[in-house]
């Protein structure tokens, strides 16, 4: 998902800021078209907020969940080794992982037949 400015991440962070709080909320979608239902009664409410770049992001750190392997980040001229590139390996190393068990899983389901 690629926004097209930033007015949603500077709306949050203003807010952000002012009440030092955010709530995090499940959510049911019914179509691209229509409006989410929103479950606030499952709402988790977060008083820490981290802000990184992704080329920041390693291989171990819990935003990684956020990444795909097929990310293009900015990267800074001056940055030599940036640790995104650790998570990138990693996460297409996942991604092949799981390509070959489940090609595994396709052949014996086959062989069942």
């Amino acid at each position: 998902m690629e926004p097209t400015n930033h007015e949603n991440l500077q709306g949050f962070l203003a807010r952000y800021k002012d009440t030092k709080s955010y709530t995090i909320l499940p959510a049911r979608f019914e179509s691209l078209s229509l409006e989410p239902e929103l479950f606030p009664e499952f709402g988790i409410k977060k008083q820490k907020l981290r802000v990184c770049e992704a080329w920041q992001i390693d291989e171990h750190d819990p935003d990684i969940c956020a990444l795909s392997p097929d990310i293009n980040p900015i990267i800074p001229k001056h940055i030599k080794d940036p640790p995104i590139r650790r998570a990138i390996e990693y996460l297409k190393k996942i991604k092949n992982s799981r390509a070959s068990q489940n090609s595994g899983e396709d052949a014996a389901k086959d062989e069942g037949k």
